[in-house]
Parts: structure tokens; C-alpha cells; sequence
């Protein structure tokens, strides 16, 4: 269990992630610092340095990022500034302070064409601007801080915010018929379980006697692989949502970014290291679905 004279510091904490990391961390493990990206700008090195003096911090989880896909492609500056610059002045900090460092990565990052579930030792082939960002930012930490852990997630999701799941719920009471691309294969990654595993992440650093065998990157997603042709009608029959779902290809969107074709990411490492397995994609949206209160089941 964390020092009870110190703090867990989350940056972004007003986003879908950073709520949830908020909300598991400071109910169970230590006062949380949540600072929303309006209350801290984590690319205003004054204001990063000012919020780390101002308490004695114990871990930094850094929520806050750059996530417009689209967006990055005619945006590299603003998406570099955030997603590898800043994030470069957080390990900085955290090393010179001696701060262990939680910090969120991407499925993209991958892109290799592989077919089978990725590890996190295979190749790296970031392909839109937002991966190329990611990567930049693990790179930075791992060349910076080596007490960090780098989590690459998929697909994320809560009950509230910006998101697949709310965009099909909002689609799909407007609409009867929706196409809906079959040719990318993934898995949704409910942000509650993930700041679950956080937290055990963190508890069982925390009751280790040597701490080194646990800090590197790891993907960190719910079990199993579906498209999201799959996902929006799962989402629908949860739901009791009468839509009529067509699979259309990822070229029909015609899309900024290029989105990888496969990225359902292998959690063996974290099962190894943590003893650490996220439930399956169904259960955990048929979970958060529930506590939305938009289930039929």
C-alpha cells in the first residue's frame, strides 16, 4: 500500500480513462492528485513542475494524451508536443524525484502485419502520425526512467465520454440500418477493468521486495478479438436495440489516419509478471452496460 503521506498524481483525469483510474486508485490505494488537462496543461513544463512540488508524490499516471486519430495527420506539432515532448518532461521529473511512472500507450504502435495476438516484443510499424506520437513517448521513457510501466491498450471504452459504445448506443436510436466496418480485428477494453489492473499493478509493486523484475511495457486489453461489425451489434443486443447492421470495409470511410487491420494484443506477459488476465469483451461490456443502464439482459 502506497505512503499515507503521499499521493498518486493523475494528469488528463477529466478524460473516460482518467476517471476511471481516479476511481479505483482512490477509493482502495492513496489520496489521488487529479488534475483535468484544463487544470493542467502537461505540455507547460512550469505548471507540470509547480503541480509536482506543491505535494509529496508517490506514483504519476499519466491519463492525459493526444487522441484525435484523424486529427494528428494535420496536427504533427500539437500531436508530438503532447504524446512525446511533454511525456518526455513527466520521466524527467519522475527520475529526478525518484517517482515510479504509469503512462498509457497503443494498440497502432503495432501494425505489422501479424495475424496472430501481439506481443510485446514484436515489431513496431507505427503508420499514422497519432502512432508515430505513441511510440515517440515510450521510446522517451524507456531511454529516460527506467521505473515506469508503458501500457499499450486497445479500443477503450466507459459508460461515459467520447467512444465507440456511446456513439452506437446514440447511432442506433436514431437509426434503423448502420454500416459498420468487418475488416479490422481488435478487442474493446473497458476502462474500469483496466484501472483495476492498475491498481493491483501497483499494489503488488508496492508489496514487493524487489521491485525490478516488474517495470517495462506490457499490453493490457479484455480477452478474445472481435471486429466492429461484431462489436456494435453485441452492443445492440445488450442493449435491445433493433438496428439492422451491414459489414462494410475500412476503405469506405475513407479515413485520415490508417487504421491497423489487426491488433488484438497477447496479455501472456502480464499474466506471467502480474498474475494479472482481464475478463472477456462481452462479460465487460454486458458489465458496463449495466451500470450505464442501458442493458435489456
Amino acid at each position: 500500500m502506497t505512503d499515507s503521506g503521499g499521493y498518486i498524481l493523475v494528469t488528463g483525469a477529466n478524460g473516460q480513462l482518467g476517471k476511471a483510474i481516479c476511481s479505483a486508485l482512490d477509493t482502495e490505494m492513496a489520496p489521488v492528485l487529479a488534475y483535468s488537462s484544463k487544470k493542467l496543461d502537461i505540455t507547460n513544463p512550469d505548471a507540470v513542475e509547480k503541480a509536482f512540488s506543491s505535494k509529496k508524490i508517490n506514483w504519476l499516471v499519466n491519463c492525459a494524451a493526444y487522441t484525435n486519430v484523424d486529427g494528428a495527420e494535420n496536427a504533427f506539432p500539437a500531436a508530438m508536443e503532447a504524446n512525446a515532448v511533454a511525456v518526455g518532461h513527466l520521466a524527467l521529473i519522475c527520475r529526478d524525484l525518484d517517482i515510479p511512472m504509469i503512462h498509457f500507450s497503443s494498440d497502432y504502435v503495432y501494425d505489422n502485419g501479424l495475424t496472430r495476438p501481439l506481443s510485446e516484443s514484436d515489431p513496431l510499424n507505427p503508420r499514422s502520425i497519432y502512432a508515430i506520437s505513441k511510440l515517440a513517448g515510450e521510446d522517451i521513457i524507456r531511454e529516460t526512467w527506467h521505473k515506469h510501466l508503458i501500457l499499450r491498450t486497445s479500443w477503450l471504452y466507459s459508460h461515459e465520454g467520447h467512444n465507440f459504445l456511446n456513439t452506437m448506443l446514440r447511432l442506433g436510436s436514431e437509426n434503423k440500418h448502420l454500416k459498420i466496418v468487418d475488416d479490422q480485428l481488435g478487442a474493446p477494453t473497458y476502462v474500469a477493468d483496466l484501472a483495476s489492473a492498475v491498481r493491483s499493478m501497483i499494489r503488488i509493486i508496492e508489496d514487493s521486495g524487489d521491485q525490478s523484475g516488474f517495470w517495462g511495457t506490457y499490453n493490457i486489453s479484455n480477452a478474445g478479438e472481435t471486429t466492429w461489425y461484431a462489436y456494435a451489434r453485441a452492443i445492440f443486443e445488450f442493449a435491445s436495440l433493433d438496428v439492422d447492421c451491414e459489414p462494410t470495409d475500412t476503405a469506405s470511410f475513407n479515413a485520415a489516419a490508417p487504421r491497423p487491420a489487426y491488433s488484438v494484443l497477447s496479455n501472456q506477459k502480464l499474466n506471467d509478471v502480474f498474475g494479472l488476465k482481464l475478463q472477456n469483451w462481452k462479460a465487460a461490456l454486458k458489465k458496463c452496460l449495466q451500470e450505464k443502464g442501458n442493458s435489456g439482459g
